[in-house]
C-alpha cells in the first residue's frame, strides 16, 4: 500500500488537473483556451520570395487563421496569409510571395478562426522585417 500512496502523490504533483474538483469548489479547473506564437516572435529578417516555417502553440482551439500585420504605417494594414489551419497542426509554411511588401515591420497574428471576433489570439511579441533580395 505504501508504494500505492508515493505513485499517487506523485501523479497529483505531476498532473493536478487529475483531481475532481466539485461543484461546491470554487476552485474547479476550468477549460483551458489559448494561442501562443513560437516563430516568428521578433527579430527575425526574411527575404521576400523565401519559405517560412510559422509555429504555434495551441490548446483547445480547433482552427487558427494566420495574419501578418504592418506595424509602421500612418493605417493599420494587415494580410490573412492563411485561414482554417488546424491548430494541432502547429505549424505552417509561408511563402512570402512577390507583393507589396517593403522594408516594414510586421508582426504574426494567430487567431481562433471564427465568425465573430471574439476568438482567442497572440500576436508576435516583437517585429519581424520583410526586405527584398
Amino acid at each position: 500500500m505504501r508504494f500505492r500512496n508515493v505513485v499517487f502523490v506523485a501523479l497529483l504533483a505531476t498532473f493536478p488537473f487529475l483531481v475532481s474538483c466539485g461543484e461546491d469548489n470554487p476552485t474547479a479547473p476550468t477549460s483551458v483556451r489559448k494561442i501562443t506564437v513560437l516563430y516568428p516572435n521578433g527579430g527575425e529578417t526574411f527575404v521576400v520570395g523565401s519559405l517560412v516555417g510559422i509555429r504555434w502553440e495551441a490548446v483547445g482551439i480547433s482552427n487558427v487563421d494566420l495574419v501578418v500585420k504592418r506595424l509602421q504605417s500612418s493605417s493599420s494594414s494587415s494580410i490573412r496569409i492563411a485561414s482554417d489551419v488546424p491548430a494541432k497542426s502547429g505549424s505552417f509554411v509561408w511563402e512570402i510571395y512577390t507583393g507589396n511588401w517593403n522594408r516594414a515591420a510586421y508582426s504574426l497574428v494567430v487567431r481562433e478562426s471564427r465568425l465573430d471576433s471574439s476568438g482567442i489570439s497572440d500576436e508576435s511579441d516583437g517585429a519581424f522585417y520583410l526586405v527584398l533580395e
